[in-house]
């Protein structure tokens, strides 16, 4: 699968998971990579996260690999353009809690985030 279809399958909200996009991200480095510069290059566009479920998909399969990436605590704590029951959804009160626990291990960023009372409390909790 090439880096444009697991864009567009991340993209467009369909019925289903697209588990052949999710496969190809999670067993290709370079496809891991690239997911991880999008999620960061729109973390901070309200508009493209309002449109698009591609930044869900990204946080779910950063959560299962389990591993801190240097942005990955950046890009799972939305900021502060962004207002996060916006942008996640239901996700923020079912599983944005164990997404962050499993990609951020710098425990200062997440007290920060939950600290800041200009970020919904629904987030912080």
């Amino acid at each position: 699968m090439n880096w444009e279809d697991i864009l567009n399958s991340f993209r467009d909200p369909r019925r289903g998971y697209p588990v052949l996009a999710a496969r190809a991200v999670l067993n290709d480095g370079e496809h891991y990579e690239r997911l991880i510069a999008e999620l960061e290059r729109i973390s901070g566009d309200p508009d493209e996260m309002a449109e698009s479920m591609f930044h869900l998909h990204a946080m779910y399969l950063l959560a299962q690999r389990r591993r801190p990436e240097p942005c990955g605590c950046r890009c799972a704590l939305p900021r502060s353009r962004v207002r996060p029951d916006e942008a996640l959804g239901d996700h923020l009160t079912e599983s944005f809690h164990r997404c962050v626990a499993a990609v951020c291990d710098d425990e200062s960023l997440i007290r920060d985030f939950i600290e800041n009372r200009h970020i919904t409390e629904w987030a912080r909790q």
